[in-house]
């Protein structure tokens, strides 16, 4: 009786053999699959610099923000990218504004150097100051990233928020730039 296909002359390792030595070979290789899955957790520090001049001049110029991003490891890549939820945060005495985003992150570098990054998202912003309580609105997330070292990284974002009219008739919009420092757990 003949040997099942793919287990002559490959030492004897039949097609699932061969599919566990890829998978070892691109984890113990520090392939893809490691890279993504090494630290799923990441917190941000940073400062949040409203866009909006109504807003900035109602609610303030400089903000603290801090935030969370988790790497789910999902196998899905959509358009090439991995998807990460996080949630950001922007606050000081008048208020504070917290998005919930999903996001796609691609590679723009090598991994060889200095890796940069760069991705889309969107989500829902909560927004909370002296002159609207409680609202609601979605937004979209741009934004671009390099590592520092394989834990520490640097975020660049600019959130687009849909328009609002606060309690006092004020058109404003909660949109802005956030620059952060991370770390990777």
């Amino acid at each position: 009786m003949a040997a099942p296909e793919g287990e002559a002359g490959s030492g004897g390792r039949g097609w699932f053999g061969r599919a566990r030595l890829v998978r070892e070979g691109e984890a113990g290789s520090g392939g893809r699959a490691e890279d993504e899955s090494a630290h799923k957790l990441a917190l941000k520090l940073g400062v949040f610099l409203p866009a909006d001049s109504t807003f900035r001049s109602i609610n303030g110029d400089t903000w603290f923000a801090t935030g969370i991003d988790y790497n789910p490891g999902l196998r899905y890549r959509p358009l090439g990218g991995v998807m990460h939820v996080g949630s950001d945060a922007a606050f000081r005495s008048s208020g504070n504004v917290v998005s919930i985003t999903g996001k796609i992150v691609w590679p723009l570098t090598p991994k060889m150097g200095t890796r940069f990054w760069g991705a889309f998202g969107a989500g829902g912003y909560f927004i909370n100051t002296n002159t609207i309580a409680g609202f609601a609105t979605p937004g979209v997330k741009f934004s671009f990233g390099a590592n520092i070292t394989e834990r520490w990284f640097f975020e660049a974002d600019y959130d687009y928020v849909s328009g609002f009219t606060d309690n006092a008739g004020n058109g404003q919009r909660a949109d802005g730039v956030t620059v952060s420092i991370g770390f990777r757990l």
